[in-house]
């Protein structure tokens, strides 16, 4: 299991940087809710949140 951050249009539909876990046993292998059985217990930190403040590389500030 992964948990982290990226960018995927694939995924989204855009190039919004966003919260995701990914899942892989096997054959089986899913992006966040989409992993049958994947249940949230806790919606303080939404998957697929979001970060509307991130520094790019190349930018002043990365």
């Amino acid at each position: 299991m992964q948990v982290g951050w990226r960018v995927d249009p694939t995924l989204y539909g855009d190039n919004k940087t966003r919260l995701y876990t990914y899942f892989q046993s096997g054959k089986i292998h899913c992006f966040n809710t989409q992993c049958p059985g994947f249940v949230i217990i806790n919606n303080e930190i939404p998957l697929d949140y979001v970060y509307k403040h991130v520094t790019e590389r190349g930018s002043e500030n990365g």
